[in-house]
């Protein structure tokens, strides 16, 4: 299947990682406001915002990196295909973002209950864009079948396993 592109006059850019940018870009507005009306001192905001953003950039590396031990096909391609064609997964994503935020924030004695509580309605809003991009991009998870709950995509019929999930 092909991935839909939106094209403009600097170039063509994935569907998905449009709607992932834009999912991303309002839960940081959204974290920012959650973070002034807590009324932290600056140290801890600091050390707050140094959880999150190094618990993002490991679901980044987790939601790619994994799929190298799960696809076996991507392991017979030169490194920098293989980081190309892997795709990001969700999940891997979340668990790398999980594990890495709750060490730091145990490391850095800020309260795990409550950081926990106010983040993880960013995570499924951020969720909630990575499947609409998803969706429109028709990337990922998606089997053929011939059945009666099957979308049409690309002159080929699949079973809508995102939207279903």
């Amino acid at each position: 299947m092909t991935k839909p592109f939106i094209r403009v006059q600097w170039g063509d850019f994935p569907i998905y990682s449009l709607a992932f940018t834009f999912g991303m870009l309002i839960c940081i507005f959204l974290l920012i406001r959650i973070v002034k009306k807590a009324e932290i001192s600056v140290i801890k905001e600091e050390k707050l915002f140094t959880s999150v953003f190094s618990g993002c950039f490991t679901a980044l590396v987790t939601s790619k990196t994994v799929n190298f031990f799960i696809i076996p096909e991507i392991n017979k391609l030169p490194l920098l295909e293989r980081i190309q064609y892997s795709g990001f997964t969700f999940y891997f994503g979340l668990f790398g973002f999980l594990i890495c935020f709750i060490i730091l924030l145990k490391i850095f004695r800020l309260d795990l209950s409550f950081w926990l509580n106010e983040i993880v309605p960013l995570v499924i809003l951020f969720h909630a864009f990575g499947r609409i991009g998803c969706s429109l991009a028709g990337c990922c998870y998606g089997k053929e079948i011939q059945s009666h709950f099957n979308l049409h995509y690309v002159n080929t019929e699949i079973f809508p396993a995102r939207e279903i999930e």
